[in-house]
């Protein structure tokens, strides 16, 4: 650019500026490294297949969410979910439309709950749901929808042909006085290899 005076830079003027260029590229550099930092953060938040969020996002903020409902003295409901008859899906029709399953299932949960509760890829075909301030009735109805909305889901996956018909059992639990964030996903549990059952 030119000088304001239209005058012709000089040597004053290139030691100011290599002074301030040296300034600018670590203001640069820190900028992009903190940008990196926050971005490799939340990958490592992330199951990279369904974009929820993965198994010690949800043991880290399944503590918090234990802990702010004793001190609330509010309630913390956890539901348990899993894909019925995963293993025939991925043997008959091959992973890729297992893969696709995981992922429509992962977007029916989050479309499908509050902003704020917690959705997280639980481990294979399993998920959980973690939703503060919500009792039974409330958590039961928000599965109820999620069941619905999966076994309604039909869909093509690009090149991929139509999914198979999905189910999907869940499991509800909510805090009671002393749990422990273990006891809670046990009950949850429970409750989910019961619904399978029948």
């Amino acid at each position: 650019t030119d000088k304001r005076d239209d005058s012709a830079f000089d040597r004053q003027d290139t030691v100011a500026l290599r002074t301030l260029a040296g300034s600018a590229t670590l203001a640069l550099m820190a900028a992009r490294s903190d940008t990196e930092l926050h971005r490799l953060a939340y990958a490592a938040t992330v199951d990279s297949l369904t974009g929820l969020f993965n198994r010690p996002y949800l043991d880290s903020r399944l503590h918090q969410e234990v802990e702010r409902a004793k001190r609330g003295l509010s309630s913390l409901a956890v539901l348990m979910a899993d894909i019925d008859d995963f293993k025939t899906i991925n043997d008959t029709h091959g992973h890729q439309i297992g893969d696709a399953a995981l992922r429509a299932v992962g977007s029916i949960l989050r479309s499908t709950v509050r902003v704020f509760d917690v959705c997280a890829r639980f481990g294979g075909d399993e998920f959980a749901i973690l939703m503060p301030s919500s009792d039974h009735s409330s958590a039961a109805a928000c599965a109820e929808r999620i069941r619905q909305r999966v076994y309604e889901h039909s869909t093509r996956d690009g090149s991929l042909p139509r999914l198979p018909r999905l189910t999907i059992s869940i499991g509800v639990a909510v805090t009671e006085p002393n749990d422990a964030p273990e006891d809670l996903i046990r009950r949850a549990d429970r409750c989910l290899y019961q619904a399978k059952a029948e």
